[in-house]
């Protein structure tokens, strides 16, 4: 879903001043194959000579709402996925209104929540979209639409939508063709009720059929075209069994008539088949009994005015059609088998009344030809690697069309037969693209301000089935990928948690690669400037190893630290710069039941190496442990950083000081939290410890140059951090809310200075529905609120890493599906910087708006200040970017500004000049 924010600039006059930002300067994707294909298709009608398929399918960036067209039902001429960052699907297609324009009505899920709107867009003959709105009900929570019509110059559906309540209503909707909504109505008879199927007649009369009472009830509801309702049937809306209308149809006079199943006894269901006057009353009604399950499912007029009825027998076994008079005498009847199960899901007639009936079955699909009289004809089959459901049929230019989808939902297959014979003429099988599955692990950069390029390296890891891929990216100073090196392993279990860099433009990776024989190994793999592989040593093998932690000294040494959780070891390795293990060493604790994991590791500046672990002391307790090991291996000293029993160590973060001195943030149960600083002789300096609100743990760890820590803690409610002295006692705390949006904990995971002496944070909001958004903030250093923002709330994303270099933050993300399932994913790099922009003179009693923002192409400005204007886009360092829009302006008038080519994604200034002075306001670029 795209939202369309309209940034309101109000200006009072009051000389100089400045406005501060902490946001993203540039953005960078990161898509990768190793996904799996879909490619479903829903429905499909003729336009013209052509065919309009509609459906979803799968790319890098997920699942998207598919559109396609083929010139005389066997070229493709054009085909298209919209797609918003969330799943989304065609349903409906209408062709065509009078100047030929057609119209696409789909769902589009709600941020991951399992909730839905309904996305309606109209296209003109040329496949060009003209508008597009989406649609959620007055309750704007959810809604979708399960039939829709055109008729009369108007658009009409009919679907389910949250209630002002909570619950689910049903309602039916009109729009003019520049898809306005003219009314809305919901149905809310004081039982539960579902509109499936939507008939519209030759005066605008609506009727809409389904079920009442959670399925227990026949429903129809007719509305005049002003939305009023005329009538309802039955007129009581309750029942004691199953009963539902599935399909409906009317002639010319206003009748109703309307398929169903209504259960009749223990395991017994008939297929009903009834007319309804243009008044409501019920003529006639004829119901199909065998004294077992049966289901009625569509009902079509034939050309000559009878009415055809279709459905199952014997729960399934045997597809059943039924010719109707319109006073309601069964004409003819024709049931047939097609495999194991033939369940009726098309129904197709010729202009003589030959019927065509689509079924699908277990493992296959199928069409049946019916003859005018009811008597059998051809008929024609399909397995699973060609289709095993069936979107659409149509009869176009003398060939039957039948459209569905195959091979586990990763093809939509495109069938056309000879109606006489169902003889194959041709077949078009389509395939999805692959669905991006690559997720962040890691990021390092070089920091040395003499370097004259600033590069970065992104760590990124993907599972597909039984293998994963291990990527490192090189990014350039604006994020420009420069290369990007992959190594394949067979695993069940994969990261990439660490990167180093060495002064040379070098990369180390550490990835994780657990099997399900031969243990767990760890992978360090090594890239020259150009992305030359230098080594790949593999650690690990019979014993399962997980990494610890990665650091690297001046000479390229790297020291890796693990987890042998065969031995329920810790395992600390040197490896020389050119890959080779010089040595390793082991450390067990003493306890009953040995618990060595390491959590983080740091080098000191004095060429220690310091250890944070879940370490079980001799009282069987899981303590959050520190160790210090000499660059020889040697173990120094060890400590508990505070005496709290529990089983549950965490760290939320680490630091070391110049002296070699460590402070450390983290728990030892979920409800204690400690911070403490140790000396580099291990010493414990102080301890900050205390039981943590039911809704609040600690995340993350600074210390400013004056050694003072502040400690953020996540909280349901908002970010909360303490500030201690270089002493450890405690100063001040605050809480900081991000946003008003709904959800529960805000993770403050990376704290860092900035150069303009104030405390970065990056962390991310957890939403309904396992989603994740972004946030940063920016707070003085007492604790002064600056600025707190949420990045793109309609994107679900998780931030993996951070680090500081120079006067910029860099993070890695991952983004699309949190969960672990099989949604799309993609890695994010962000650049952030924070600082005041200045704005110069503001402009006396000015109005002024802009939208799109984000934008994409171009900017829409609205002026409601007459005179002369000048407008123009500029970097955060106020450099001029394209060209200077002039206006000659007067109040409401609206000019679109087309933004540079070829222009960046990231945070601009636009600019407004006007005879009081020049303004600037932060615009976004996608």
């Amino acid at each position: 879903m795209r939202i369309t924010l309209t940034l309101l600039f109000a200006f009072l006059a009051h000389g100089l001043s400045a406005q501060y930002y902490f946001g993203p300067t540039f953005e960078q994707e990161l898509i990768n194959e190793a996904g799996a294909r879909r490619m479903s298709w829903n429905t499909m009608t003729p336009y013209g000579n052509d065919l309009l398929i509609g459906g979803q399918s799968s790319g890098p960036g997920g699942l998207g709402m598919y559109l396609a067209r083929y010139q005389n039902g066997s070229t493709l001429v054009w085909d298209t996925v919209f797609s918003a960052g969330q799943p989304g699907s065609v349903n409906h297609i209408l062709p065509g209104d009078s100047l030929g324009n057609w119209y696409a009505i789909g769902a589009q899920s709600l941020g991951g929540s399992g909730e839905l709107e309904i996305r309606i867009q109209k296209f003109s003959p040329a496949n060009k979209l003209l508008w597009s709105r989406s649609y959620r009900g007055p309750a704007n929570q959810f809604a979708y639409a399960t039939d829709a019509r055109l008729e009369g110059g108007f658009l009409y559906l009919c679907g389910q939508q949250q209630s002002a309540g909570g619950g689910e209503e049903s309602f039916v909707a009109k729009f003019d063709l520049k898809l306005t909504l003219i009314w809305h109505k919901a149905f809310q008879p004081g039982v539960s009720t579902y509109f499936g199927s939507l008939i519209v007649d030759g005066n605008g009369q609506i009727t809409a059929v389904g079920s009442a009472d959670f399925a227990a009830s026949f429903l129809a509801v007719r509305f005049d075209p002003g939305g009023n309702i005329v009538w309802q049937y039955p007129s009581s809306l309750t029942g004691s069994g199953t009963a539902y209308l599935a399909d409906a149809v009317a002639d010319d006079q206003g009748n109703v008539y309307a398929i169903g199943t209504r259960e009749s006894g223990v395991f017994e269901s008939d297929i009903v088949t009834l007319k309804l006057a243009p008044t409501g009353n019920l003529v006639w009604e004829r119901i199909v009994n065998n004294q077992d399950e049966n289901e009625g499912r569509i009902i079509q007029l034939a050309p000559n005015g009878q009415i055809c009825s279709a459905g199952n027998l014997s729960n399934g076994a045997l597809a059943f059609l039924t010719q109707y008079d319109t006073a309601g005498n069964v004409m003819w009847t024709n049931s047939f088998q097609l495999g194991f199960q033939p369940l009726v899901s098309e129904l197709v007639m010729d202009p003589a009344g030959g019927v065509f009936v689509g079924v699908e079955d277990v493992d296959s699909v199928g069409v049946v030809r019916i003859e005018v009289d009811g008597s059998p004809g051809a008929r024609v089959s399909y397995g699973l690697e060609v289709a095993n459901y069936l979107s659409g049929a149509a009869l176009l230019n003398g060939t039957l069309w039948v459209a569905g989808d195959g091979n586990d939902d990763s093809q939509g297959a495109l069938i056309g037969l000879q109606p006489a014979t169902l003889s194959e003429n041709s077949r078009t099988l389509v395939s999805g693209g692959p669905l991006s599955d690559v997720r962040a692990g890691s990021i390092t950069a070089n920091e040395s301000p003499f370097w004259p390029q600033q590069f970065t390296w992104m760590g990124t890891y993907s599972d597909d089935g039984d293998s994963a891929e291990f990527s490192v990216t090189k990014f350039g100073s604006t994020g420009t990928v420069l290369w990007t090196r992959t190594i394949k392993e067979a695993t069940v279990i994969s990261d990439f948690p660490y990167l180093v860099h060495d002064g040379n433009d070098q990369v180390i990776g550490l990835y994780q690669n657990s099997q399900n024989v031969g243990g767990g190994i760890m992978g360090l793999v090594k890239y020259d400037a150009s992305g030359n592989q230098l080594f790949l040593t593999k650690l690990g093998g019979p014993e399962l190893l997980k990494a610890g932690g990665l650091v690297i000294d001046p000479a390229g040494n790297l020291f890796v630290v693990a987890s042998d959780d065969t031995n329920r070891e810790m395992v600390l390795f040197k490896i020389s710069p050119a890959g080779l293990v010089e040595w390793s060493v082991r450390y067990k604790s003493p306890a009953t039941l040995s618990v060595s994991v390491p959590l983080d590791m740091k080098r000191t500046p004095q060429g220690k190496l310091v250890i944070a672990a879940s370490h079980r002391g001799l009282s069987d307790d899981n303590e959050l442990h520190l160790f210090q090991y000499s660059d020889a291996g040697v173990l120094e000293w060890q400590a508990d950083v505070a005496n709290q029993p529990g089983n549950l160590a965490s760290l939320a973060s680490m630091t070391v000081l110049p002296n070699g001195d460590i402070v450390i943030l983290g728990g030892s149960t979920i409800l204690q939290y400690a911070a403490a600083r140790f000396s580099s002789t291990g010493t414990r300096l102080w301890l900050y410890e205390g039981s943590n609100p039911p809704t609040a743990a600690p995340r993350s760890l600074f210390v400013n140059p004056s050694e003072e820590s502040y400690l953020f803690f996540s909280s349901n409610g908002a970010v909360i951090v303490r500030q201690l002295a270089s002493d450890g006692s405690f100063l001040q705390e605050k809480q900081f809310a991000i946003s008003s949006s709904s959800g529960t904990f805000y993770f403050p995971r990376y704290a860092f200075g900035t150069v303009n002496n104030n405390i970065a944070v990056l962390g991310d909001h957890l939403l309904s529905g396992n989603r994740s958004v972004p946030f940063q903030m920016s707070m003085s250093a007492d604790l002064q609120e600056l600025y707190t923002e949420e990045v793109n709330p309609e994107r679900t994303a998780q931030i993996e890493a951070a680090l500081m270099v120079q006067d910029e933050i860099l993070a890695a993300y991952t983004s699309g599906d949190l969960s672990g399932g099989s949604g799309p994913r993609t890695a994010l790099l962000r650049a952030f910087e924070d600082g005041p922009v200045s704005i110069g003179e503001e402009l006396q009693q000015s109005l002024f708006r802009v939208f799109p923002n984000p934008a994409n192409q171009s900017v829409t400005l609205i002026n409601e200040l007459p005179g002369h204007l000048e407008v123009f886009l500029t970097d955060l360092q106020g450099r001029r970017l394209g060209k200077t829009v002039q206006l000659q302006a007067g109040p409401g008038e609206q000019t679109e500004m087309t933004l540079p080519e070829g222009i960046a994604p990231g945070t601009y200034l636009l600019g407004i000049s006007h005879e009081h002075g020049t303004v600037f306001q932060r615009l976004v670029i996608n």
